[in-house]
């Protein structure tokens, strides 16, 4: 319908996937600096105006040459985008039901191949929260928790690193507070 939001989108291929204040999802392809993030993959958005929800279902493929996958324009030779092949799916709610607040929830899978001499193989999975707000015209707030678990079989080049199978258990906390002067 012209003029009319589409309450189902569908992207597939090399897309940016930024969520929050982009603390643990932000850049698909680390090993490669500022010069790109993107992420391969395919996105579906279904936007629930009645209860002033969106929700989104995210999966990518992450290949460490992107020659195996598509290659990058301008990039000739042998260069590896991110230490292991990696696959993963998102699964990431945003709620706006409450004035100026939005509450976001996600659950997050990764499974990764060692393909580079410094890469893991492993799965982690994680799962958070995120509260952020607009209280007033000149401040802002956002604060999100996240707990992450699974297993790596890790290749360390240090010598003095012992390299092997690790245990993931970890909790992280991220909040910011602003004050905008206009």
């Amino acid at each position: 319908f012209v003029g009319e939001k589409m309450p189902f989108s569908l992207i597939v291929g090399r897309q940016d996937i930024q969520l929050g204040d982009q603390w643990l999802v932000g850049d698909g392809t680390p090993c490669d600096g500022s010069w790109t993030n993107y992420f391969d993959g395919a996105r579906a958005t279904l936007d629930v105006n009645v209860i002033k929800t969106k929700f989104d279902v995210m999966g990518f493929n992450q290949q460490a040459h992107p020659k195996d996958h598509l290659p990058m324009l301008g990039r000739q030779g042998s260069y590896i985008v991110t230490d292991q092949d990696e696959l993963g799916a998102i699964v990431y709610a945003t709620n706006k039901t409450i004035k100026n607040i939005q509450i976001e929830a996600y659950a997050m899978y990764k499974e990764d191949h060692r393909v580079a001499s410094s890469g893991s193989t492993g799965e982690t999975y994680t799962y958070g929260a995120r509260l952020a707000g607009t209280p007033s015209p000149k401040w802002a707030y956002s604060v999100e928790a996240a707990q992450q678990y699974g297993r790596r079989n890790l290749l360390v080049r240090s010598p003095a690193a012992i390299a092997g199978k690790r245990q993931i258990d970890a909790a992280g906390v991220n909040a910011k507070l602003t004050y905008s002067f206009k």
